[in-house]
């Protein structure tokens, strides 16, 4: 499908951005202390999990897997990121 072919572009291009925001916040950006930053973080590191386990996965139905339900998690700290 259209999508299957799109979404490591899109998984790719998702995480320059993030990691884009996260420089310019960082170090260009307000210093933040509060539980937005933390919780950037903690969603950096779903995506950055999420990312390996899709650029190693294989045909395990178990690697893919973990993949939906680290992506899950990774929708749930940004959610938990935007509404800080």
């Amino acid at each position: 499908t259209l999508l299957r072919l799109f979404h490591p572009l899109l998984g790719v291009l998702m995480a320059g951005l993030v990691f884009l925001h996260g420089w310019l916040m960082l170090f260009a950006g307000p210093k933040l202390t509060d539980a937005r930053l933390f919780s950037g973080i903690a969603a950096t590191i779903f995506l950055v999990a999420v990312l390996l386990i899709g650029w190693k996965m294989g045909t395990s139905a178990s690697q893919r897997r973990i993949h939906r339900l680290l992506a899950g998690a990774l929708v749930v700290g940004y959610i938990v990121h935007v509404a800080l």
